[in-house]
């Protein structure tokens, strides 16, 4: 039927999609009789206004938002029983970004928007990269604990620092080459997952990715990996 197209995040021919439905189709008939105020009711049945998700209005509960991930990730949060750490790398980032947009999604109706991500990322990128330095030095050079930390604290640990790449350019490449697979995976998570969820019972999540501002290396990678 034509109320089953109206939403490309349905599956339409699921049972629970057609009880879900019916029960919008009736959500929006009890809106405009006994909620929307006339003049709006009048201004929506003639399209000089639209009313988006008109019948989720029978409930109070916002519709779509900007979700603030970068400060959850940043300061941990509570999903559930379980306090959620700051990631140290972007695979475990964007992994609990995933849940933060299935836990918002259960909140709210409409879509959630998860902006600049090729920025605010950028610092978990870099998180795997320092991760994969540390290993080669670790493996290539047989670098004690208290050699590494020295290094940490006399280099800037960036891929493309030129101190940093001019005494140790192995392990940057080899650092380097890891992190731009965890950052493929890490994007291939979030489509995975994103179109494979489903929240509210019947769709999955509607959610608006923005990047394409960052200039520096882990943005840059990013964007390319998205």
């Amino acid at each position: 039927t034509e109320s089953q197209r109206e939403n490309s995040n349905v599956p339409r021919d699921t049972v629970t999609t057609k009880i879900e439905m019916i029960k919008r189709l009736y959500s929006k008939k009890f809106v405009n009789d006994f909620i929307l105020p006339q003049k709006f009711k009048e201004a929506h049945n003639k399209g000089i206004i639209h009313i988006h998700d008109l019948g989720d209005n029978i409930i109070k509960v916002h519709n779509c938002m900007l979700l603030d991930y970068p400060f959850m990730l940043k300061n941990g949060f509570q999903l559930g029983n379980k306090w959620i750490e700051t990631p140290s790398t972007i695979l475990t980032a964007m992994n609990v970004l995933v849940q933060m947009v299935q836990v918002e999604s259960h909140v709210q109706f409409g879509g959630l928007t998860l902006g600049w991500i090729d920025e605010h990322l950028a610092e978990y990128i870099y998180g795997s990269f320092e991760k994969y330095f540390k290993d080669a030095l670790e493996d290539v050079l047989e670098y004690t604990e208290q050699e590494i930390n020295q290094v940490f604290e006399c280099f800037n640990i960036r891929p493309d620092d030129e101190k940093l790449l001019a005494d140790f350019k192995k392990e940057v490449d080899i650092a380097i080459k890891k992190t731009e697979k965890e950052v493929y995976k890490a994007c291939k998570l979030l489509s995975y997952q994103l179109n494979t969820l489903q929240v509210r019972g019947e769709s999955s999540p509607f959610v608006t990715i923005g990047y394409g501002t960052a200039t520096d290396w882990a943005g840059r990678l990013l964007q390319k990996s998205l």
